[in-house]
């Protein structure tokens, strides 16, 4: 019997973020799938990738990979062909090689096409991609399949692009089996510790949110208890600039760290006690239905959690009682948000042997995305 091939095209690298795409290959390679990750991956982080139960190409590895600007087209030219002449199942990362496919389709009628969308645009998130999104719009179900991250976004997809072709739901979990016990790991130490730690990671700009984060756990007054452990990525210039605010801010009662690896940032969350994901609704409808793998980073490693009011995470934390989401966009609300679980962790209210076990249980991927896994499979030529 022919060993089922597929192709994964992503426009960004998955050793820094989007983890999402090496556990749908992973788990799609452990079902007996021929899985090609093709990525934006520098060749310095090619390393991080050596362990991962798939093959990996980076578009940075061919010649053209070292001619700047043009490789993002000769990439897609590249991808292109393989598309026509060489697979017949290929899983496109959002938008960015959608008229890529929407081509490859035309000269290759055979050609399985699966848009994996962890993002969910509009005019107003990237007015430079309207060109884009308005073919997305017209050729909305040129895909043979879709897989979302939530089930309300899944819904909102189908009504706003009017979605005919298949859709499943994946949510930007992690396999419990991945999560590593790093070496400075305590389990429930939280209200015996002088000091608690709030941790963020993330972009490291300060207009996603972030200065309303700063200037929130300075309201707090809990910067003697509670030091603040910002884990980002981003340019120098904005890490520099982050760094300024939270000097002035928050001087001595901050950590910052830039552009680590995934395991490395794993590492600064597991020697935490809270985390912290915002991404304020009413700036965007991808933030309104925001479906962090962050989120679920904490839960796995026991962190419970203070959370925008995000309809997509509201019921989550209610469900569960993981952790609290603010009551409205101020940022005395966040404030409060952050003293409230810090107080219901340090009182033993909520505990990392708890979450975890709730994380395990109900939300890890192996979990979640079985069902899922097991369409895409069957979907596949």
């Amino acid at each position: 019997m022919k060993r089922k091939k597929v192709a994964i095209f992503s426009d960004v690298n998955p050793t820094k973020s989007y983890s999402c795409l090496q556990h749908l290959a992973e788990s799609l390679s452990d079902r007996g799938i021929d899985v090609t990750l093709y990525a934006k991956i520098p060749i310095s982080d090619l390393k991080h990738t050596k362990a991962w139960r798939c093959h990996v190409i980076s578009i940075y590895s061919f010649i053209y990979g070292k001619i700047p600007f043009f490789r993002r087209y000769i990439a897609q030219l590249h991808l292109f062909f393989l598309s026509v002449f060489y697979y017949e199942n290929i899983i496109i990362h959002e938008l960015v090689f959608f008229r890529l496919a929407w081509l490859a389709k035309k000269l290759n009628r055979n050609l399985n096409i699966i848009h994996y969308a962890t993002e969910l645009y509009d005019e107003n998130d990237e007015p430079s991609h309207k060109k884009l999104l308005d073919f997305y719009r017209n050729n909305s179900n040129l895909p043979d399949l879709v897989i979302e991250c939530n089930e309300q976004r899944s819904k909102l997809r189908r009504v706003l692009f009017g979605i005919c072709s298949p859709i499943v739901v994946i949510e930007n979990s992690l396999p419990s089996e991945s999560i590593i016990v790093h070496k400075n790991f305590i389990e429930d130490v939280g209200y015996k510790k002088n000091q608690c730690t709030l941790v963020y990671t993330g972009a490291a700009y300060l207009h996603r949110e972030l200065d309303r984060l700063i200037d929130a756990f300075y309201m707090s007054g809990l910067g003697e208890d509670l030091k603040l452990k910002l884990v980002c990525y981003g340019p120098v210039k904005d890490v520099d600039v982050l760094r300024a605010y939270c000097d002035k801010m928050i001087p001595g009662k901050y950590e910052l760290y830039s552009n680590v690896s995934r395991d490395e940032a794993m590492e600064y969350v597991s020697q935490s006690d809270i985390g912290v994901v915002y991404y304020r609704p009413s700036l965007s409808m991808g933030n309104r239905f925001a479906a962090p793998t962050k989120f679920y980073e904490y839960l796995s490693l026991g962190l419970p959690i203070v959370c925008s009011n995000n309809d997509s995470l509201i019921p989550i934390i209610d469900k569960y009682n993981i952790g609290q989401y603010v009551n409205d966009e101020s940022t005395e609300s966040l404030s409060y948000a952050i003293v409230s679980v810090y107080k219901d962790y340090i009182l033993g209210h909520v505990n990392k042997a708890e979450v975890k076990n709730i994380f395990n249980t109900n939300l890890a991927y192996n979990i979640t995305a079985g069902p899922s896994i097991k369409i895409l499979v069957e979907k596949l030529v």
